[in-house]
């Protein structure tokens, strides 16, 4: 009778101890999920500083006088040289940033790491086997309209593990010049900094407006993009 007693008592106890320990487990998910959230928004305020200092230093490289100079047809070799050097410097404010440079649209040509090369030749450093693939990189350059992304990551070979950034300058009033100022982003580099914000464990991804990814790393999934939580997230004002 005793024994049958201790029985009906525990099991209900036990019960309610299991309920709590289950409870106290959401709540601590629900935790951790809204300190991630947090250090996602933190991370995309950070980046959207990034990119609104990539913008400014497009427009100033834009009124740089050595890249005004080698968008001249008559350019001499010196003058590409220095415009070269003088976007380079642009680089070292930027610790994200892999490279800079200029496509000139009215010369289809572009200044980057010193040479200087026909667009479908560049682009073909990053699409090596897609024609495809450099046409797109062409098309963004040619006729990109505000600051905006492109990326490469698709692709399986060292140099497409990239982010473009890039935004449209005029460069010459009068000759009416135009040009796409862009920088280049390492898929490694972006991942170690994004590393600074939240566990590296956990991935990354830069997408578009509209949800599409265009650079993902770590264990970044799809699954993530069905998420109630990271869809309130994603269309609040952190979408890119």
């Amino acid at each position: 009778m005793l024994i049958s007693v201790v029985g009906l008592i525990c099991i209900p106890l036990i019960g309610m101890q299991l309920f709590q320990f289950i409870r106290s487990g959401d709540e601590f998910e629900q935790m951790n999920t809204a300190q991630h959230l947090s250090m996602l928004h933190s991370l995309g305020d950070s980046f959207g500083n990034e990119l609104e200092s990539l913008s400014l230093s497009a427009l100033r490289i834009g009124l740089d006088d050595a890249v005004v100079s080698a968008a001249k047809p008559s350019a001499s070799d010196y003058s590409i040289y220095m415009a070269a050097l003088a976007i380079q410097e642009y680089k070292n404010t930027h610790p994200l940033i892999q490279s800079v440079g200029v496509y000139y649209r009215n010369q289809d040509m572009v200044l980057h790491n010193v040479f200087r090369k026909n667009a479908s030749f560049f682009a073909q450093q990053y699409f090596p086997l897609d024609s495809h693939g450099y046409g797109a990189l062409q098309d963004y350059l040619q006729n990109t309209d505000t600051l905006d992304c492109f990326a490469t990551e698709s692709y399986p070979t060292d140099l497409t593990q990239t982010l473009f950034v890039a935004r449209p300058v005029r460069i010459s009033a009068r000759t009416q010049e135009q040009a796409t100022v862009f920088f280049t982003i390492n898929k490694q580099i972006l991942e170690d900094w994004c590393s600074v914000f939240i566990p590296s464990s956990s991935g990354f991804a830069i997408l578009t407006t509209e949800g599409q990814v265009l650079l993902a790393g770590g264990e970044f999934g799809q699954g993530l993009l069905v998420n109630p939580e990271f869809q309130k997230f994603l269309h609040g004002d952190h979408q890119s």
